[in-house]
């Protein structure tokens, strides 16, 4: 994770010089507002408490209550005092005898809180970015601060708004099981034509996808068309008339679709099938991200499907997932330059014949990096669309802690790139407002 930040940092240089300047010379002012918290804490995953005050939004903690909690593992530090320097003294790795009072919630001191006087040393060097208060005759740090200058990590998990520290070694890494589900057409919901020869399946449409089939006579050339609340249409062409059932997602969200199926007559010129509207409740709105579809269609015996777990085995953190999947791809891939030139509408990947072949178009290696992801237990979207003004393709995630983030993975036209989602937090406000800024993607069809 260093070694990423530290290489996107070095594309932001100049900006990154200006923020440590000032950052060198930063002192704590006055507060607008310091309240005591009863926010919910985990330590390597185990729910503890201690005493923390809310100074402008950033949370603050005892330093003698982190070096207690943190005592035993890999990220544990000795507190001590130098009078000389008038300075509070941190020697990492170093074991810390814990005193009773350093996880005691006593009354709230939060009105004695001022800016403190005295400086930190890390291992014998001035750590100036920590800027310490002093509440109740103790020094309060921010966690993310203290977490960065003694290497433990800090996150924060937004659906139980809990803070999660995590030690060196108190990271574990994620299970690596596939995580597949398998659509069905259970025929409790149908919209059949006359002849009964195209049935639309909406049993399943709280879990975000419809199924259609088709036993057409001759050989015919199919449209399915997905109308969805926001009143985008996609366009799904299919050629398969043997009845078997096609999955087609809800990507808008909950509200009223209408699928339409139209067989092609000649040229541009099709004829209505069937047509049908239905009213769709999603189960929860990631749902139609979670699972196979026309364009992402993949099984529990598909081979990307099952590698999924060896590529991603170890990784400790979504991320860590992410961009093993992401550099497996990209690596052992290589781009289809006469596919590319030739490629007609309507093209849909066929992961097996992909990953044989380890070779395919900017959409088989989206294709496969999603169903890779899904299966992991990420919701991906396959985001076809354009960045700025440029037509691009795109893979977004979404995790508890970021909710969904834009173009983590994308195309630019010719080369995949992987986008660190890290960039939020450590590129700086600008970087943090493009990233979030829905206005800089223009999203024309998701799968």
């Amino acid at each position: 994770m260093k070694t990423r930040i530290r290489k996107l940092l070095s594309l932001l240089l100049a900006a990154a010089l200006v923020c440590c300047l000032f950052a060198a010379l930063a002192v704590p002012g006055a507060a607008a507002s310091v309240v005591r918290t009863s926010q919910a804490l985990k330590v390597d995953g185990v729910p503890k408490s201690c005493e923390i005050y809310n100074i402008d939004n950033s949370n603050y903690f005892k330093l003698r209550s982190i070096a207690a909690l943190l005592t035993g593992t890999g990220s544990q530090f000795d507190v001590g005092f130098d009078k000389e320097l008038n300075a509070v003294t941190v020697t990492t790795g170093a074991a810390y005898t814990p005193l009773a009072s350093d996880l005691a919630i006593g009354a709230d001191k939060s009105s004695t809180a001022v800016p403190s006087a005295q400086s930190v040393y890390i291992d014998g060097s001035p750590a100036r970015k920590l800027v310490p208060w002093n509440i109740g005759g103790s020094n309060f740090f921010k966690l993310r601060e203290l977490g960065s200058a003694l290497g433990f990590g800090v996150d924060y998990a937004s659906a139980s708004k809990t803070m999660l520290v995590e030690s060196k070694e108190g990271a574990q890494p994620l299970p690596t099981t596939p995580i597949v589900y398998e659509n069905s057409a259970p025929g409790t919901v149908v919209y059949a034509n006359k002849d009964n020869t195209v049935k639309i399946d909406a049993s399943n449409a709280s879990s975000g996808y419809v199924m259609v089939s088709s036993t057409v006579a001759g050989s015919p050339k199919l449209v399915v068309m997905v109308t969805g609340p926001d009143n985008n249409t996609y366009r799904y062409y299919y050629t398969d008339t043997t009845g078997v059932y096609q999955a087609f997602p809800l990507t808008a969200g909950s509200g009223s679709y209408t699928i339409g199926v139209y067989q092609n007559l000649t040229g541009t010129k099709y004829a209505t099938l069937h047509s049908a509207t239905i009213s769709a409740a999603l189960s929860y709105a990631n749902v139609p991200f979670t699972r196979p579809n026309f364009f992402v269609d993949y099984s529990a015996g598909t081979s990307c499907v099952n590698y999924a777990s060896t590529v991603c085995a170890g990784a400790t953190t979504v991320l860590e997932k992410i961009e093993k999947i992401y550099t497996y791809v990209v690596n052992n891939f290589t781009y289809d330059y006469d596919k590319a030139a030739t490629v007609q509408t309507g093209y849909r990947p066929v992961l097996e014949t992909v990953w044989a072949s380890k070779k395919g178009i900017c959409f088989d290696y989206a294709a496969v990096m999603t169903s890779m992801l899904r299966t992991q237990g990420i919701p991906s979207k396959l985001v076809v669309g354009y960045a700025g003004t440029t037509y691009h393709a795109w893979i977004s995630v979404f995790t508890e802690e970021t909710g969904w983030v834009e173009a983590v993975i994308y195309f630019n036209g010719s080369t995949w790139r992987f986008m660190d989602p890290t960039f939020a937090s450590t590129g700086g406000a600008s970087a943090n407002d493009y990233i979030t800024n829905d206005a800089n993607y223009s999203a024309k069809y998701m799968y």
